[in-house]
């Protein structure tokens, strides 16, 4: 459909983070534009791990591992070279806990004579060591007994001690794409809005950095962080149970094997189905509600997928794998047989369609010549057809490259 654009084109599915790698290989292959709306979880951010171990730190006090991922998560000042020669002094003489705050004077070598050049480096390290344990030590000291106002105040005075938003500023302006610099910004303000909730809502709370590190977790664990599309003309891909997509004309509907589409839910935890229908009773008497249960669940995970069914207004692809890639087999969900059926549609497999759809691109077009080049008897218009492409977009040298492959050609360095 040559009306068609990107922007009116949606892949959806109940999970789609499965299929996230071959969708965004298949779209660049094909020249296509692609959003993916995925959340990400900000747990395994940098800033997230600084303040973390700096929690860490103050509650079960400065090991090896904690002083190392606090001068290898990036926002601090402490070069490669600092660290890797810390690390390494670290590891030959097995230095942990009380030790750590004790000036080193061993040699850097192991078990030998300090020469000029360890000397040298000696005084790095001691220099690196003392400044890395005062930092983390002052910390400790201020959050000691705090309430959650005062640990909050610690911790961003301890991001400006080791300058982890110049820092963060710095590696950001590193990224070409200005979403991603984009991003960095809005996690920071994510991070930032977390401490001083933090501060604001645990006023009375109980004190203690163990109190604080365990909401802290929590409420990091809850967070994730939306992406921006990057342009207006994209076709989209997400979750058919947070997609709110208007005007899409068609829609993919991936992963459509039965127990995925709709999803099968299970009994998890302590009470049944049936036993949640009944405590879910008595709590609405006493003015309290319990998550749903087993069978209101299904009717939402029912309602997703009628909903994502419903999104297109004028064409609809229903798809399934044959197999996992364990070699697990999957059936066709009963919910896609059903449609099939109605409408007396006959699925069609991989197998079953012409090759020409798969060069749409330059790209598309040279991997299907090399795909077919080996049997070029059963396609020879073809593979003319691509080989006439090919050559008028400049790429001969892959034209010349199958062939030499396919005619067990020794390559040659020119």
């Amino acid at each position: 459909d040559s009306t068609m654009r990107a922007r009116d084109i949606a892949v959806l599915s109940t999970g789609i983070n499965p299929y996230l790698p071959a969708l965004g290989h298949a779209f660049r292959k094909y020249g296509v534009p692609y959003f993916s709306d995925i959340r990400v979880p900000l747990c395994s951010h940098a800033l997230v791990t600084l303040i973390r171990t700096l929690l860490l730190c103050s509650v079960y006090g400065i090991n090896t591992d904690r002083l190392l991922s606090y001068m290898k998560c990036g926002l601090t000042d402490y070069t490669l070279d600092e660290t890797s020669l810390l690390e390494q002094y670290l590891f030959t003489w097995d230095t942990d806990g009380k030790d750590l705050c004790s000036p080193f004077t061993r040699s850097p070598s192991g078990f030998s004579q300090n020469n000029a050049d360890d000397l040298m480096k000696l005084e790095k390290i001691e220099s690196t060591r003392k400044k890395a344990i005062s930092e983390i030590s002052a910390f400790m000291l201020e959050v000691k007994n705090a309430s959650p106002k005062t640990i909050s105040t610690a911790i961003y005075n301890a991001l400006k001690t080791c300058r982890a938003a110049e820092n963060m500023k710095c590696n950001t302006g590193l990224l070409e794409d200005d979403a991603l610099r984009s991003e960095q910004q809005r996690i920071w303000d994510t991070v930032m809005d977390i401490l001083n909730k933090m501060a604001v809502c645990t006023q009375s709370a109980q004190t203690g950095t163990q109190y604080y590190l365990n909401v802290f977790s929590q409420a990091i664990t809850k967070a994730d962080l939306g992406t921006v599309p990057y342009g207006l003309d994209n076709v989209v891909t997400g979750d058919a149970d947070r997609s709110r997509l208007t005007g899409i004309r068609a829609v993919f509907i991936c992963g459509a094997y039965e127990g995925n589409f709709p999803k099968i839910m299970t009994d998890s935890g302590i009470l049944s189905s049936s036993d949640r229908r009944i405590v879910s009773l008595i709590l609405e008497q006493k003015g309290s509600a319990l998550d749903p249960s087993g069978d209101k669940a299904a009717a939402q995970q029912r309602f997703i997928a009628y909903s994502a069914l419903c999104t297109a207004s004028q064409k609809l692809f229903i798809t399934y794998p044959r197999a996992s890639y364990t070699g697990d087999e999957y059936q066709q969900s009963s919910l896609s047989d059903r449609i099939a059926r109605m409408f007396g549609i006959t699925p069609l497999s991989y197998e079953d369609t012409d090759p020409e759809l798969y060069a749409s691109s330059p790209d598309s077009a040279a991997a299907l010549y090399a795909k077919l080049y080996s049997c070029k008897d059963e396609y020879p218009e073809l593979i003319s057809a691509l080989d006439q492409v090919l050559t008028d977009h400049g790429m001969t040298s892959r034209i010349n490259t199958v062939r030499r492959i396919a005619g067990n050609e020794p390559f040659e360095i020119n």
